[in-house]
C-alpha cells in the first residue's frame, strides 16, 4: 500500500496567473496530502508526460520480489508507446501535488488574489459565498470591486502546464523549470473579441433601436458606451488580458460582468479556432470604428 503524507512545500509562482515570466520571486506553502511516490507514464517518442494517462500509487512495501512485479505491472500498463517513471514528494513535490491535487478547486484554498482596475494586488479570504454545494460559481457578490481574482497561491495544476512536462531519460528526471501554465487568449484575440461586440451592439441599435422602449434603448446605449471606454481603462492589462472584466449586457441575463478567460472565437465554419491576423483584427476594429492601443502589434 503507497505510504499515504500530508506534507508542506514552498510552491513557487510566476508574475501572476499565467504570466510566463518569474522576476517577483514569488513564493507561499501548499499542503500537499496523498501518496508519497507515484508512477506516471511518458511518451516514448518524444519523452513529454503523458498528463491524460492515469497515474498509479507506488508501495513502499521493502520486499524485492513485489516491487518487480509492480513495475512490470507499470510497463504493461504503459502499452507499446509509453514507459513508466517515479514521481517523489521528495525530488518532486510540485508535479506530484498537479497529478494527485488535480481536483482541488479555488473555493477549497483559503485565500484568493484580487486584481483591481487601478493595478493594486491585495489578498483576502476566500469568498465562499459564490460556490453552490455543486462546487458552480452561481452567483457574484463582491465586497470589494476586484477585476479579477484566483485561489493563492494557485493550485498545482494551474502553476505549470502538465502537457509540456519533459522527462530526461538520460538524466533520470524531469526537466526543470516546469513549464508555466500557458495563456488560453492572447491580446490580440481579446481586441478581436472586443470589437467584435462593439461593432454588434452597433448593428443591433441601428436595426432594433426604433422598437425599443426609450428606458431600453437607454440601456443599452450606456452599454455601448461603457465598453467603448473601456480601452482606456483595461489597456495595463492587455498583456494578460484573461483578467479583463467586460460590462454586463443589458439584452441578457448575466452577471455583474462578462469573464472572457474561457471564451473561444470560432472561424466561420463553427468548429475551428479562429486565427487572429493584423489584417482581420485591423478589419474588425474598422468596422467597430476603434483603433488598437499606440503601438500595438501582434508578434510575427
Amino acid at each position: 500500500m503507497a505510504k499515504w503524507i500530508k506534507e508542506t512545500f514552498p510552491l513557487e509562482m510566476p508574475d501572476y496567473y499565467l504570466s510566463q515570466e518569474r522576476t517577483k520571486g514569488l513564493v507561499e506553502d501548499w499542503e500537499y496530502e496523498g501518496p508519497r511516490r507515484i508512477a506516471v507514464y511518458i511518451y516514448k517518442d518524444s519523452n513529454l508526460l503523458a498528463w491524460n494517462h492515469n497515474y498509479q500509487d507506488l508501495s513502499d512495501k521493502k520486499d524485492p520480489d513485489f516491487q518487480k512485479e509492480q513495475w512490470e505491472s507499470l510497463e504493461i500498463h504503459a502499452g507499446i508507446d509509453k514507459y513508466p517513471v517515479e514521481v517523489t514528494f521528495e525530488k518532486d513535490p510540485l508535479l506530484l501535488a498537479a497529478f494527485v491535487q488535480n481536483t482541488v478547486l479555488q473555493e477549497h484554498v483559503p485565500l484568493q488574489k484580487e486584481y483591481y482596475w487601478d493595478g493594486r494586488e491585495e489578498i483576502h479570504p476566500t469568498d465562499k459565498k459564490w460556490y453552490n454545494e455543486e462546487h458552480q460559481v452561481y452567483r457574484w457578490e463582491k465586497t470589494r470591486d476586484w477585476m479579477y481574482c484566483h485561489s493563492w497561491p494557485t493550485t498545482p495544476n494551474h502553476t505549470i502546464e502538465i502537457s509540456e512536462v519533459t522527462y530526461d531519460p538520460e538524466k533520470g528526471e524531469f526537466v526543470k523549470p516546469y513549464p508555466w501554465r500557458k495563456p488560453h487568449i492572447t491580446p490580440h484575440e481579446f481586441l478581436y473579441y472586443y470589437y467584435n461586440i462593439i461593432e454588434e451592439i452597433e448593428r443591433y441599435i441601428d436595426i432594433e433601436g426604433d422598437d425599443l422602449l426609450p428606458n431600453k434603448l437607454d440601456l443599452v446605449k450606456k452599454y455601448r458606451d461603457e465598453l467603448r471606454d473601456l480601452q482606456n481603462k483595461f489597456e495595463p492589462f492587455l498583456d494578460r488580458p484573461w483578467m479583463i472584466a467586460l460590462p454586463p449586457d443589458p439584452r441578457y441575463n448575466e452577471e455583474n460582468f462578462k469573464k472572457v478567460d474561457t471564451f473561444a472565437i470560432m472561424d466561420e465554419s463553427g468548429f475551428a479556432p479562429l486565427v487572429v491576423t493584423e489584417e482581420n483584427l485591423m478589419e474588425m476594429a474598422q468596422k467597430a470604428s476603434m483603433s488598437p492601443p499606440q503601438g500595438f502589434s501582434i508578434d510575427p
